[in-house]
Formats: structure tokens, sequence, C-alpha cells
């Protein structure tokens, strides 16, 4: 193999290259195919990096970004750490997300992977990053996409995209997101995302997947919520069945139930990174292992152990370890960062809980380059007499037109799986509802020129035949995906709100329990924050250009953000009249104390008058019956008792009221 492929690069041959590389990657499969035991599986030992200089980029088939929002959640001496006394004061300082990655990416000592990346400082990256002769080529290319996106984009949402902060005099610099890039000790890496996945056959077979992993970033918000972003190459795999697996599971970070035939999930989930001289980091490969399979052993060699050990051992996750070992990697010890909750709660030492915000699978972001099902979809048919004939010659004119996917069952049901990311068979099987779910996800503006876009909660796909200029692609991977990131976010962000509110609200039910002075200023602070979300994060339109309004329309759509916003502002809204009807019982309150006290002031001032007199009805009397008294002690006695008994009922209505 290593003479032949030596053979194929000196005298350029794409076509053996490829193919070797594929016969390669399919030897390796097999042996782990007739030796394959989850146990024991060590898939680095036999790993063979793939050099991208042997696959150039006319060979990429497809385009994978998989986005994962989560949040952070501290334990209180890692609180401590990471957070200032001001900060710790916060209400919400278990969830300050954005202020614990950024204490841990840019002050804590042990950060040797994570830099700081603004659009303003990219071009200083761009050149650490690139050494060469041809380098200027490449700065050009960058100069050339950081224009086009600074023309691309509003004003107010580039702010939020690119991290571009801005000083507002009497607030300082306005950071509504930081950005950061993974670089290993401060260095871009060639990296690898190895995914391997069960055969529905068998139990003891996988497929790998040998990705090319161009980036990991991760996009921090003033929301609290964070978004960690997987950009991919598929450089060897083209058949549109590969790239559904490719995305479909790719994006499954966890284990929704240990049923293996409905959820099939990946066995292995590795990220390698090598040096620069072309050798594997070992060290940091083996923290970049998947987790999955020690649960999955269980279910594939029951016989093994009991019952009970099985349960005992069980290791429930929400996040595969690679995910958790990117935060992991500023700590001495990888196991400071968790998934499991219980776990979490039992722990008496620093620990960072990572939760994932919104699904239990990244949201992916793809763009497939592939002929046969384009011509299949975008194929033009009329009717006529209930029937469908293809457009051919000039016949058809002035009979009603379709597409091919809307006549073509089979091309609709390949859509759908493509769309909505299905690993397998279509997961919908009416043919009227597929037509009616890909009439509100699929955006057909360029289907002559055989491009197409679907959205759906999940997935932002785009599909164009092999011959699609490159601008197309790069629009795609540079822009487009920031609409999603932005979407995705805003989602993320109102699913935060409503989890704040519902903690602030707990107890609420019990006739016993109301709102203090605390839990009232709370709600207010909370109300405040979603506000300037708002005002921040939340735009009726990102840009001028037209497709942009209407692909950001239908995102916005596909993920339910109108709809769940206006639930969110509907929850906020009741809490914020409860508030208000607190304070106004507040007002009520201290209004009648005062009322009290100047009745009782008025009172004194009575006595006071009338004893400086030193003749009235009471003296009089008193006199009458025999009874002598100091007039000024007694009006004394009498205002002190008075005050004393204000003070007393006055102490007893408060403090019943700070209880409830």
């Amino acid at each position: 193999y290593i003479n032949q492929l030596g053979y194929a690069i000196l005298n350029d041959s794409k076509q053996i290259k490829r193919q070797l590389w594929e016969e390669l990657n399919l030897l390796k499969t097999n042996t782990y195919v007739n030796h394959f035991k989850l146990d024991t599986i060590q898939l680095e030992d036999c790993d063979i990096k793939i050099n991208q200089e042997f696959l150039q980029e006319e060979s990429i088939y497809s385009y994978h970004t998989f986005m994962f929002p989560f949040r952070l959640c501290a334990s209180n001496s890692l609180m401590k750490e990471l957070l200032s006394k001001e900060q710790q004061k916060d209400v919400f300082a278990k969830y300050a997300t954005k202020a614990m990655i950024q204490h841990l990416f840019e002050h804590h000592p042990g950060n040797q992977y994570w830099m700081k990346d603004q659009m303003v400082h990219a071009d200083v990256m761009a050149l650490a990053d690139f050494q060469g002769e041809e380098d200027e080529e490449k700065i050009t290319k960058l100069y050339i996409s950081h224009y086009n996106r600074l023309q691309y984009f509003n004003d107010a949402p580039l702010k939020v995209i690119y991290d571009m902060p801005e000083y507002d005099e009497g607030i300082g610099i306005s950071d509504i997101v930081t950005q950061y890039v993974f670089r290993a000790n401060h260095q871009k890496r060639d990296m690898e995302l190895i995914v391997g996945i069960p055969e529905y056959t068998s139990k003891n077979k996988v497929k790998i997947y040998r990705l090319f992993l161009n980036n990991i970033r991760m996009k921090v918000y003033n929301t609290d919520v964070a978004l960690l972003i997987f950009e991919v190459e598929n450089k060897l795999y083209f058949d549109l069945e590969d790239v559904k697996k490719i995305s479909a599971f790719t994006r499954r970070i966890a284990m929704p139930n240990l049923n293996i035939q409905a959820n099939i999930v990946p066995v292995i989930w590795n990220i390698n990174i090598y040096q620069n001289n072309g050798e594997k980091d070992i060290k940091l490969s083996s923290y970049m292992s998947s987790d999955i399979w020690k649960s999955y052993r269980h279910i594939l060699h029951p016989e093994k152990e009991s019952l009970k050990i099985q349960l005992s051992s069980m290791n429930y996750t929400k996040v595969v370890d690679p995910i958790k070992n990117l935060m992991g990697l500023c700590f001495h010890e990888m196991n400071v960062v968790t998934s499991n909750k219980a776990r979490f709660e039992r722990a008496n030492h620093a620990m960072l809980l990572i939760e994932p915000i919104i699904d239990d699978r990244m949201f992916v972001s793809a763009y497939v380059l592939d002929d046969t099902l384009l011509q299949q979809a975008s194929a033009k048919y009329y009717e006529k007499d209930g029937r469908y004939y293809p457009c051919e010659n000039e016949s058809y004119v002035g009979y009603p037109i379709k597409y091919g996917y809307q006549v073509n069952f089979q091309a609709a049901q390949k859509l759908y799986e493509i769309a909505y990311v299905d690993e397998g068979f279509c997961t919908c099987q009416s043919e009227h509802m597929i037509q009616s779910i890909l009439d509100d996800s699929l955006y057909t503006r360029w289907i002559e020129y055989q491009t197409i876009q679907a959205c759906t909660h999940h997935s932002f796909i785009s599909m164009s035949n092999k011959g699609c200029p490159t601008y197309l692609i790069n629009t795609h991977l540079e822009l487009y995906n920031e609409l999603a990131c932005l979407v995705l976010v805003q989602r993320a962000s109102i699913l935060q709100f409503q989890l704040l509110a519902s903690r602030l609200t707990e107890g609420l039910e019990k006739t016993t329990k109301g709102m203090t002075q605390k839990r009232i200023q709370q709600l207010l602070n909370l109300q405040e924050r979603y506000i300037a979300f708002q005002n921040q994060l939340l735009f009726f339109e990102v840009s001028p250009q037209e497709q942009a309004v209407e692909l950001y329309k239908l995102l916005s759509h596909s993920l339910y953000i109108g709809e769940e916003n206006n639930r969110l502002k509907e929850q906020l809204q009741c809490l914020y009249e409860a508030t208000n009807v607190n304070q106004d019982s507040n007002f009520n309150l201290y209004a009648t104390l005062f009322a009290i006290w100047t009745l009782i002031l008025a009172g004194i001032t009575f006595i006071y008058d009338s004893a400086s007199n030193g003749e009235n009805l009471m003296s009089h009397f008193l006199s009458h019956i025999g009874i002598t008294f100091e007039w000024p002690l007694l009006s004394i006695i009498l205002i002190v008792g008075v005050i004393f008994l204000l003070c007393y009922v006055t102490y007893k209505v408060l403090k019943h009221y700070d209880k409830k």
C-alpha cells in the first residue's frame, strides 16, 4: 500500500490515491470487525494518519458543522475559585457559565489549549497559523472572507456574531459574546474525529468513519449559554448513506436509552490530535476517547457480569468524555468536569457540571455535494389529466408544474432523510406528511440551479451538485453557519431563562410561603436580563441581503423562536405582575404604619399641649375624686408607653411579613 500510494503521489493521480485510502480504511475496519471487543478496544494502537495533502479540496464530498449548546454549574468550592466575590453575590452565580469559562480560558494557569478569538484579532492568528511562501495567498483569502462577513450583516448582529465589542460611555465595553478557538499548546494542530458505528446486522461489527476536524471553536454569550462547535470535512466517503450516518451519529453525544435496535449510538467517538511533526499526541488524544462503550459493553456481553454488578458500574452520562475533557484540560485532574448530576451533587471537592440545554444530540449544519438526488428532486413535471409527465419540450406550457420531490415519493423520502438526519430508513412513513413537512422545511429559491436548502429544528442542510462554484460552499460555511449559531443560541437562551424562572418560583405553590423581598429582587433582576436579551440577541432582521432575510426567518420558524419566546414573555409577565402586587402590598403596609405613627404623634402633641396648659378635663376629674398627680410625669409615662407599644406592634408586623 505504501509503495502504491507513493507512486500515486508522484504521478499526482487523485483517483488512485482516493481508492487506496478507501481500501486501507476498509482493511482497518475489517480488522476491527474480526477482533472487536468493546471492553478491550484500543483504537489508537492501529491509527494511521490520513495526510490532508493526499486528498485535495476538490475531493471533499460533504462539510459538517456540529453545534452543542450547553451550560456549566460549579460546586461551591470551585465557584469561589472561578468567580470574584462580587460575582458570587449574584443569585445566578451557580449558572455563571460565561464568567467561569472566561476565568478558565483567560486567567487559569493550567490553560494551554484555548485562545481568545476576536474578529479584530483574526489577522494576527492567521499569521501565526500560516507559515511558508504560499501564505500570502491564504491571508488574502482570509482578508476577502472577513470583508464579506463585515458587509453581509447589519451592525447590531455583527457584534453578536463576530465578537466585536463596542465601548459605550457609562457602561464600558459591551461584550455580548466571547469566542475561543482550540489550540493545543497555542499551536494549530491537525486533528481527526473518529466515529465508530455498530452495524445493524451484527452487534460485534463496527464501521469506522475518519473525518478531518478543521477547527474546534466556542462561543460564550452573556445569557450564560455556551456553544461548542466542531468543523468537519468528509473526504473519504462518497455515498449519501455514509453522509447520513456521519451527520446522524457524530451528533449523538449520549445514549438516550439502552434499546440498541431502536437507538444505535456511536461506540467510538474520539478526537485524534497530531503534533507538528505528524506524530500523534498520544497523551492528548487519550483524553479525547469516548466513554460510551462503558455502558454499551454491559448490553453486548451480559453473560460476563451479574446484573447487580452491571447496575452498580453502569456509566450514566449525558456528554461523551472528549467534550467534557475539552473543558477539563485546564485542570490537572481530568475528572473535574462531569455530566452526571448525581455525582456532581455528591461531590465534596471542586467539580464542574456540564449540561446540554436543548437536546442530547448536537445541531448539525451540513453542505453536501451530490448530483443524483438533486437531479431527481429538481426535475420538472407537468400535470395533465391527473398524471405527471417530464417537462422535456414546450408542450407543458400552460399546465401546472411541479418538481421531482413533489411527484417522486422516493426522492421526497431521500430529501427528508437528509434534512431530518435519519441514519437509515425514513422515520416518516406517511407520503402526505412528508410532502407537508418538506413544503415547510425546504428553501428552493435556487432549485433550478441545482441547489436546495432545508431547515429543521435540529439541522440546516445545503445540497448542490458537484460542479457548484466554490463561493456557494464558502457562503454556507462562513455566513449561513453563523445564522444557524445565532438562532440556536436564541432558543438555548430562551430555555435558560425558563429554567431560571422555574428555579426562582420553587415553593410558591405552598400556602405557607410567599414572595420574600429577596426573591422579588431576584425576579426583577431576571426581568432586566431578559429585556437585555431581547434587545441584544433577538433581531427582526440580520442582513440587508434578501436570501439571508428569508433563511433567517425559516431558521427562526424551524427552531420555534417566536412561539417559545412568546410563552416565556407571558411567563415572565405573570411573575412581574405578581412582584408588582407584592410591592403594592408592601407599600400599603408601610403606608398604614406611617399613618398610625402620624396619628400617635398627633395624639402625643395634643397631650403635651394639654399638659403645658395644666388644665384639662382629666386633671379636673382626678382632683375632684381626690387623686393628685403631677401632670408632666403622667404625660411622660403615657408618651413612653404609647411609643413602646407602637414599636412592639410594628416589630411583630414586619417580622410576620418577612417570614412570608
